[in-house]
């Protein structure tokens, strides 16, 4: 049920994700699950995504359940990051942008993501990015400030 939900939100609206840097694009879940199956990206992928949120080293493990050692030692043999960081990656990039687009600016949004909410059982987006449900309520949830459900 909850992947059908997700799937009416996203085609709402025609979206173009991508991490420019290194080349990767989508529009729907199809691209997504192409793009997974190639696994081309590079494991710096979850360096960036842990400096666009502003994470800490700590998190390297909670979000792409890969201690920050093994990370850099990864990286410094360039490899390609797997199926799960990729997945946790695109998902986390995509409610980035729609966090940007709903609240026009990066720190009104970081400041919602650490804030308690009440629609979130009374815990914080961040709290509950790091699962495919959590992730899943954080979007619906953006969805809705963005039309106007939540004020």
């Amino acid at each position: 049920m909850i992947i059908e939900s997700e799937f009416k939100i996203r085609s709402r609206k025609k979206n173009v994700y991508s991490f420019e840097d290194i080349g990767i694009h989508w529009e729907n879940d199809f691209d997504i699950v192409n793009i997974i199956n190639e696994s081309t990206a590079p494991i710096t992928i979850v360096e960036y995504i842990i400096k666009l949120y502003n994470f800490s080293t700590k998190d390297y493990d909670k979000f792409f359940n890969i201690k920050y050692t093994t990370y850099k030692d990864r990286k410094n043999k360039n490899e390609k990051a797997n199926h799960h960081i990729l997945s946790n990656a695109i998902a986390l990039k995509e409610i980035y942008d729609l966090g940007l687009s709903t609240f026009g600016d990066k720190d009104k949004f970081m400041h919602w993501l650490g804030k308690k909410n009440i629609a979130m059982g009374g815990t914080s987006p961040k709290d509950i990015l790091h699962t495919d449900s959590g992730r899943n309520i954080v979007l619906e949830t953006l969805h809705r400030i963005e039309y106007g459900m939540f004020a």
